[in-house]
């Protein structure tokens, strides 16, 4: 269902006159499902560079970047200390990429070491040293087997936001029911 219909059953189960604050409610909710890895996606392969380390999901939408593939090979994180032990000079090495690291980067962006030495021109995706970042995200629209648990869930938010039409119970009530769903899908809440 489109965020508009999640809107709709918010607005005809709350009973709501004042709806300005529903959608900033919708992407809070919609953005702690993805922290939490209910929305995930592939950020599709991207383009390597020769000698050029560090990278960051192509995705806008990207919250939290869950694993990193080089080829065939799910590529393990590791810590600067890490890398330290390994090789002295991790940092200014080249090869195919064993391990990425997010210490001493900016949010979301990830260096990979070795830095990859040699890309091929093509970069076709049967390409065996293509990159492909696995991410959290937000989005505009959510599954259908998520929508009634959002739905209680931005109730609960608007209902225990002050307002006019504050119901600290009927939050309460909101949150137990969306929190059932969410168990009912598996979801560590």
């Amino acid at each position: 269902m489109p965020q508009a219909g999640v809107l709709s059953l918010v607005d005809a189960i709350g009973h709501l006159d004042d709806t300005s604050t529903r959608l900033r409610f919708y992407q809070d909710a919609v953005y702690d499902l993805g922290r939490r890895g209910w929305l995930t996606g592939d950020d599709s392969a991207q383009r390597l560079t020769s000698g050029t380390a560090t990278y960051a999901p192509a995705s806008g939408d990207a919250i939290d970047v869950l694993g990193v593939l080089y080829g065939d090979r799910c590529l393990p994180e590791a810590s600067v200390t890490e890398l330290l032990v390994a090789d002295r000079d991790w940092r200014d090495r080249r090869g195919d990429p064993v391990a990425y690291t997010f210490e001493d980067e900016t949010t979301n962006t990830f260096r990979l070491y070795p830095a990859p030495a040699f890309v091929p021109s093509s970069q076709a995706t049967d390409d065996p040293n293509r990159l492909f970042v696995l991410v959290t995200e937000t989005r505009a629209n959510v599954p259908a087997y998520v929508e009634w648990p959002l739905v209680f869930d931005i109730l609960a938010r608007e209902m225990a936001y002050p307002s006019t039409h504050q119901d600290l119970a009927f939050a309460a009530l909101c949150q137990q029911i969306a929190d059932v769903f969410y168990r009912m899908l598996g979801a560590p809440r």
